[in-house]
Order: structure tokens, then sequence, then C-alpha cells
């Protein structure tokens, strides 16, 4: 009887846990292995070329989101090399591309400017952060909140992409013209900083110059050679022309001057395991919450936003998983938290990128160019990087 009544029990709870399986549908299969069931030596060079073109791209912008942050550069490019190629691993998508973004890393400043005063290095601080923000969209993914997304239409995707872009493309105008971007993120702030200068002749003309050809070559390359890497020709370009002409006694501003990118590998973070960072917890559950939300709907909102154009079937559950994952992985190797990037993920499409492996070869490609050319790529010029911006902004 006893027995009779034991092996019910177990079969009910067995048959319960078979029930939350199923609503959860877990995969315990990488959609990245799917790919290489049918991969093939064209799409490892279509990956290779958009894996290279993201990784030139990533490196630059890591300085900017390393002086937004106030944290060092290398935890910036940590982020991109270890979330990317976690994301990249549990992703639906073939194009979403895992990093330090713009909007996370300014509600990560004021999130560490709150607890200024509490023990613990600022780093360690944004590990607490970044482990929160992983463990909170893992939980999400896990219960299909993702499933909410569905009720985005397209009218509101393709809006915005094209805000986005808008946004990405005007706020690099100042960058551009040599004027720098200290006006901020904002819309008209940007277009007044930019006017203002303009409007009295305060330019810095030997940097309009650069950013200007820049933008006219990446154009007429796209234009008349589409097949072409015209990104990674004009910085390639600018950047030897930087080193042999020196840009910097022209007043031209540099990648190096924001931040020296170093030849470093990542290692295993100084995560503080300890009652300082479990008394961090609670002043900084709120900020975590915020941009565990504000990952969640720019990952899967990027994602369909490419879908859109690419055709492809995307699992919105999957992304905050794979978000969830790379957010964890990022926190244990000492990155700050990331983000699905906009900017990224639309030079991986627009580089022909055709499977998650072109974000697993930007990972490694971003570890062998900091080592091999770190010096070329801190002689880049800003103005050259913005005009590479601009031209991806305007294509979105």
């Amino acid at each position: 009887m006893v027995r009779k009544k034991a092996t019910r029990v177990f079969n009910e709870a067995v048959g319960g846990l078979s029930d939350v399986a199923d609503y959860l549908k877990l995969d315990p299969v990488p959609p990245v292995w799917r790919e290489l069931r049918k991969y093939s030596f064209a799409k490892f060079k279509s990956d290779i070329m958009a894996g290279l073109m993201v990784a030139i791209v990533t490196i630059p912008q890591a300085v900017g989101f390393a002086l937004i942050t106030g944290l060092p550069v290398q935890a910036v490019i940590t982020t991109a090399v270890v979330g990317g190629l976690v994301c990249a691993m549990f992703s639906t998508s073939r194009h979403l591309i895992f990093g330090p973004t713009n909007t996370l890393s300014i509600l990560l400043a004021g999130a560490l400017l709150t607890v200024a005063p509490l023990p613990l290095l600022p780093l360690q601080k944004a590990l607490v952060i970044g482990l929160l923000i992983g463990a909170m969209q893992l939980a999400a993914g896990f219960f299909k909140l993702g499933n909410l997304t569905r009720f985005i239409s397209r009218t509101v995707l393709v809006a915005y992409a094209t805000a986005v872009g808008l946004l990405i493309a005007t706020g690099q105008v100042g960058n551009l013209l040599g004027l720098g971007d200290g006006a901020g993120p904002k819309f008209f702030d940007a277009l007044s900083h930019v006017w203002r200068r303009v409007s009295v002749l305060d330019i810095n003309m030997p940097a309009a110059c650069i950013g200007l050809g820049s933008l006219l070559a990446l154009l007429l390359i796209k234009r008349l050679r589409p097949r072409w890497p015209e990104g990674l020709i004009v910085l390639g370009v600018t950047a030897t022309a930087s080193l042999a002409i020196d840009f910097s006694a022209l007043g031209v501003p540099l990648v190096r001057d924001f931040g020296k990118v170093l030849a470093q590998v990542p290692l295993l973070g100084e995560f503080p395991l300890n009652e300082a960072g479990m008394t961090l917890i609670p002043f900084i559950a709120s900020a975590a919450l915020a941009a565990a939300i504000l990952g969640m709907l720019e990952a899967v909102s990027i994602t369909q936003s490419i879908a859109a154009r690419s055709g492809q079937k995307i699992n919105p559950n999957q992304e905050l998983l794979a978000m969830g994952a790379a957010n964890l992985s990022v926190s244990i190797f000492g990155g700050i938290p990331g983000s699905a990037s906009f900017v990224r993920s639309a030079v991986c499409f627009q580089s022909g990128g055709s499977s998650q492996l072109a974000a697993i070869f930007c990972s490694a490609l971003i570890l062998t160019i900091v080592w091999l050319t770190a010096p070329l790529v801190n002689f880049i010029p800003v103005a050259a990087l913005a005009a590479t911006i601009i031209h991806i902004a305007i294509r979105l």
C-alpha cells in the first residue's frame, strides 16, 4: 500500500516536471550547432569578413564606453569578447552581436554613481550588477517572457530601426567634424551642439576633412565595388596615414586619446563574493532590473528588426537566455554588463554574416587584433570611425 502510494507520488512529480519542461521548452543543444550541419566554405568566408568588420568597429567603440562608465577599457573589451562568444552560442539570431552599448553604459554609470560611497572598487560593483542582470534575464527566458514581444508589430520594428539609425548618425556628426560629442546622446542637443559650432566656423578642419573624406570614400567604394569591405579599407588606410603623418600634431582626435587599447587576454575577474558584495545588492537591485528589462527589449527588438529583412525566424525566449548567459559569463571574467548592439548587429548583417559563427569569429578576431595591431588601432582617427558608424546608420 505504501509502495503504491509512493509510486503514485513519484509519477505525479515526474509528470509535473514534464509539464514544466514542456512549458519551458528547454533545448539543451545550442542553436549554433545546428548551423554547423549545413555549413559551407562560402558561409565561412562571409562569416570571417563580417566578424572582422564587427571587430574593427568594436575595439574603438570600447574606448568610448569606458569613458562613459569610468571603468577600464580592458573590462569593456572583455565584455565584447566573452559576452559575444557566449551569446552567439545560445542565440537563434545569425546577426545578433552582444557587447557594451551606449544605453546600458549610461545606466551603469548612473548606478555606480549612486553607490559610490559604499566599499568596493567601481569595477567590482559593476560585476555584481552584471550578475544580477544576467540572473534576471535568464529567469525571463526560462519563464517565456519573450513571448510578450509577439505583440510588437512590424511597423513598430521599422520605426525603431529608423529612429535608432537617426540617433546614431546625428550623435556622430560632432565627431565627424572634430567637434566632439559633448552634447550627449539626445537628438536635438546633438544637432544644436553642431549648429552652434558650425555657425561660427568653429570647426576642426583637419578632422572634418578626414571625416568627410572617409564618408565619401565609404559611399564610393560601396557603389563601385559593393563586395569590398569598405569600412575595413577606410579605417585601415586612415590609421596607417595617421601613424605615418602623426595626425595628432594637427589636432585630430585619435582612439588613443580616449584610452589606449592594450594586448591582454580576458582572465577570471575578482568577483566580490564577500559581505561587501552581498550588502551591495539591495542598493543596486532596481538599477539592475531596469538594465535587464532594457537589455531584453533591445535584444528582441534588434533581432526581430534584422530578421524582418533577412527572413530568419527568431525565438525571443532563446534570445533572453543567451543574453542572461552572456552577462553571467562576463561578470565572472571581469567585464561590464552588456546588451545587444544595434550598430554592430547591423554591421554583421550588412557585411554578409550568415550564421552565429560570425559573432564567434568576431570575439576571436578582437583578441587577435588587440594582440597584433593594438598600436595601429590606437591611431585610428575618431572622425574616420564616426564616418564608418554614420555610413552604417544611414543604411539601417
